[in-house]
């Protein structure tokens, strides 16, 4: 369960990093 939701966040902050570096 934990793994998941870890992958989650990193995925949803790399997500957000890309959006920032691309704007």
């Amino acid at each position: 369960m934990l793994l998941v939701l870890y992958h989650v966040v990193l995925k949803n902050l790399h997500l957000e990093s890309a959006s920032q570096s691309r704007s």
